[in-house]
């Protein structure tokens, strides 16, 4: 992969930043701050998968209906040509 000298630079400065917020993260806050963040990130995530548990439950709502709309529909159908 090639990369400009340009975007070589971004990914240096990209680097550079995490590094040093990592470094504040585990050397300059206090214990308190740290699990406040712990706290915060895991409620992202779980929050992250409530909202893709919701997606697939919705989709397999829709596809149960779906089947059963067409199940009953076809049934229907060879009812009406018995």
């Amino acid at each position: 992969m090639y990369l400009s000298h340009l975007g070589l630079t971004l990914l240096l400065f990209q680097l550079t930043a995490a590094m040093y917020e990592i470094h504040e993260i585990f050397f300059d806050i206090s214990p308190q701050e740290r699990m406040l963040i712990i706290a915060q990130d895991r409620q992202l995530m779980q929050e992250k998968m409530f909202k893709v548990a919701d997606t697939v439950l919705i989709t397999l709502v829709i596809i149960m209906i779906q089947y059963l709309f067409t199940a009953r529909t076809s049934c229907f159908f060879q009812f009406l040509y018995m």
